[in-house]
């Protein structure tokens, strides 16, 4: 059995060999890391160069740097669709107010319509009977009132028709601006994915149908800088149609004199 000394010993060599092991493996570790360091690293390649996007490739320059000038076709196109998409917004909501105020406007000629036909009916039912005053629904009219009120209805309809061509016309030019630049952002997506498709594809493929592709691509990126300035730009706030001044509802006691 051994003695509480002999114990003691032990421990202490015991505790001795783990220090010295973890000591061992720090040093090795240090060393490891060391000759890592020490190894040369290869560079790392520079980063392509930065284009302007209002770059004008030539032949040539296409040619020598075919992937650099397919990046920048692409960051070109992705600008171009962001113009586009938020052109779209713009146009969607002048679409939506047109329609509102036309829906109002041609609300309010349905009623003055019905004013219209409703009093005509009460003026040769009180003709018939031979009886006054006319009456139409819970009210009672004067021949004269009457008559106004079939007059007035009538010149009000009349006098707001051009206003509601007017925002038929605008309807129907923005449905064709927003159906045309949803296109366009179609278009842009495709030729986005044929440009990913291009750049996986050029370090194998630099034939002389290559640089076709190329001037195929630079032409319809200019085709979509035009579509970014074209007539759709007109059909701005100050040139669709304004909006009826007229009350909010059209009842009996509009066409009447005040």
């Amino acid at each position: 059995m051994l003695s509480g000394l002999c114990w003691h010993t032990l421990g202490t060599l015991w505790h001795r060999d783990k220090i010295m092991s973890r000591m061992g493996a720090m040093a090795l570790a240090g060393l490891l890391a060391a000759g890592l360091c020490g190894c040369p690293r290869k560079p790392a390649p520079p980063p392509p160069p930065k284009h302007a996007a209002d770059k004008v490739w030539t032949p040539e320059e296409m040619a020598q740097d075919p992937e650099g000038y397919l990046r920048w076709a692409d960051a070109k196109v992705q600008a171009q669709s962001a113009a586009c998409d938020s052109r779209l917004k713009t146009l969607q909501d002048r679409l939506a107010l047109v329609r509102a105020r036309k829906d109002e406007l041609e609300q309010k000629m349905r009623d003055a319509q019905n004013i219209h036909d409703r009093m005509e009916q009460a003026i040769q039912r009180s003709d018939d009977e031979g009886r006054l005053p006319v009456k139409m629904g819970a009210r009672d009219f004067e021949r004269a009132e009457a008559l106004q009120v079939v007059e007035g209805s009538l010149k009000w309809i009349e006098a707001r028709r051009s206003l509601a061509q007017a925002y038929d016309d605008a309807v129907g030019k923005l449905q064709a601006a927003v159906g045309e630049l949803r296109r366009k952002i179609e278009e842009m997506g495709i030729l986005r994915q044929r440009l990913a498709l291009d750049i996986e594809k050029v370090g194998i493929d630099k034939s002389v149908a290559e640089l076709e592709r190329l001037n195929k691509t630079q032409t319809e990126i200019g085709g979509f800088s035009k579509a970014l300035t074209s007539s759709e730009e007109t059909i701005g706030l100050s040139n669709l149609p304004p909006a009826d001044k007229t009350e909010a509802k059209v009842d009996v006691d509009s066409f009447l004199k005040k």
